[in-house]
């Protein structure tokens, strides 16, 4: 699952094309955990991570913003949704 704020932050195209490389496929889309919560819950998560363990009754690993806790409280969350039958789809459009 990759951002837009990350191909756009890190500059995914343009370090790609300055290496010569092409931007590989799986880069060019993605799933918007905060819009698929939204479309699952019925409500926009504004405080991201905190309020989608709290909307799905879950405890929040860690510390906010460590890469490693986000990406565990991430796979939570995703796991829960699936679980109780949500089906993820594509929210990004290819760039």
């Amino acid at each position: 699952m990759v951002s837009p704020a990350y191909s756009k932050c890190w500059r995914l195209p343009g370090q790609c094309q300055y290496l010569g490389l092409p931007v590989a496929d799986y880069f060019k889309q993605w799933i918007n955990l905060k819009k698929a919560y939204s479309f699952a819950m019925g409500c926009w998560p504004k405080n991201g991570l905190l309020d989608m363990n709290k909307g799905l009754s879950l405890q929040h690993i860690g510390r906010p913003h460590s890469g490693i806790d986000d990406c565990k409280n991430i796979a939570n969350i995703m796991k829960t949704l699936a679980y109780r039958g949500f089906i993820f789809k594509q929210t990004s459009k290819p760039f």
